[in-house]
């Protein structure tokens, strides 16, 4: 049998699964004789042959080992479906994050009903509030019968309104019974019956299995956005939507943002239904949440939060002609051209509301070869200096080849 244990920190993965290396003490789960193994944010991703990479540590949980201890990093490109025993050992703060989880055991391939410990500290404040918000889900998924209670949470609770709610009792402007009648006033039985009545039912096929959906698009987020991408992405894409984040000092990798533009508060309203209310003046943020105990000011900007999302927009818009140009990078791994083209393709429900989107690219060779690429393969190429010159591409496949090719070998087995 394979275990799961899912940890939100570092520090809680070395303490049980620590190899007792560099003076380190080993991790309680190798003292209790437990082959164990682990995939955290400070991993290449590597392949099947190097040890000390993610891809490897899968392989290794898949072949030999009987635990895989592993953090949010676990996202890339990892099959867990051979595993139905999990434990979170850390709950993180925002529900919504704990279903993503799921979905990576609860997915097409499983062949066992899951079974699933959260483990919750009920002696602190935190521990009783998500007490309180799973029991509520719990009751209202037996009231409405049906398991998509879970599926639908985000648009009742957004990403990181829990967390928002914590920090306002830790700086006291709220306290612990008003977030609970919070829950229990936000979470309503007939609100939820709404939403799932109208993200399900106008499925354009009845059969569309949402909650691996939702899984896939837990995974697709958490390819690669280690802090460090998120905190480069949102610095250098800010200042182009008006806003100029400055860090408070050298390396401490907190910036403030200050007032937000006008210009952005009608993106923030399109996109409140979804992501929260956008602020008007944001003091001091960070992007990686193992910052947040040292300030009980500071607060944790990511994908999900409603000024990353509505910088992202904004920034998408103003960029797409850039997109659609192009541009040339250096590939250190080879001597002659290639060409990536990128394809964006959505699943959609009868009301067009799109449910998953996601990206695809094509490799086409000088050879004529053509190969389907995750997208993150940009982050393995330099960009070059300014005006350098556009390769000949003449001897490449033509863009009909590459989207037969699109099609045949990603779309198809996408809408299988």
């Amino acid at each position: 049998m394979k275990l799961l244990i899912f940890t939100e920190h570092k520090d809680t993965l070395d303490y049980l699964a620590g190899d007792g290396k560099d003076g380190r003490p080993l991790g309680k789960l190798r003292e209790w004789g437990l082959k164990t193994t682990q995939i955290h944010g400070g991993m290449k991703i590597g392949d099947r042959d190097t040890p000390g990479t993610r891809i490897f540590s899968e392989r290794e949980f898949r072949e030999e080992a009987q635990i895989l201890v592993a953090t949010e990093a676990a996202g890339e490109g990892i099959n867990l479906q051979f595993c139905w025993l999990m434990i979170n050992y850390d709950i993180p703060w925002n529900p919504v994050r704990l279903e993503q989880r799921m979905g990576r055991i609860h997915r097409y391939g499983q062949e066992h009903n899951c079974l699933i410990f959260n483990f919750v500290a009920l002696n602190t404040r935190e521990g009783r509030v998500l007490q309180k918000l799973y029991e509520r889900l719990s009751e209202i998924r037996k009231e409405l019968g049906t398991d998509h209670v879970f599926d639908v949470v985000g648009e009742v609770f957004p990403s990181n309104l829990l967390e928002k709610l914590f920090r306002e009792m830790y700086a006291k402007r709220t306290d612990l019974p008003n977030i609970e009648a919070r829950i229990v006033r936000d979470v309503d039985a007939d609100r939820f019956r709404k939403i799932t009545n109208s993200t399900l039912e106008g499925l354009a096929k009845r059969e569309l299995n949402l909650g691996a959906i939702v899984g896939k698009s837990a995974e697709a987020r958490e390819r690669r956005l280690i802090p460090e991408v998120i905190e480069d992405f949102f610095t250098a894409a800010a200042p182009i939507a008006g806003i100029n984040p400055r860090p408070v000092a050298k390396d401490s990798h907190v910036y403030r943002v200050g007032k937000i533009p006008r210009t952005l508060q009608p993106i923030g309203e399109r996109l409140e239904s979804r992501f929260g209310k956008l602020g008007r003046e944001y003091q001091k943020v960070v992007f990686d949440k193992q910052l947040l105990p040292q300030d009980a000011t500071l607060e944790w900007v990511t994908p999900g939060h409603p000024l990353f999302e509505t910088v992202r927009e904004d920034v998408s818009e103003r960029v797409t002609d850039d997109l659609r140009r192009g541009a040339v990078f250096y590939d250190m791994h080879t001597a002659l051209p290639y060409r990536l083209d990128a394809f964006a393709a959505s699943i959609k429900d009868g009301r067009a509301n799109c449910l998953h989107r996601r990206l695809f690219v094509v490799d086409a060779q000088a050879d004529g070869s053509l190969t389907i690429k995750q997208p993150t393969i940009v982050l393995d190429v330099s960009p070059a200096p300014k005006g350098t010159p556009v390769p000949d591409d003449s001897n490449l496949p033509d863009r009909a080849s590459v989207e037969r090719a699109l099609i045949e070998n990603a779309l198809k087995p996408f809408l299988d």
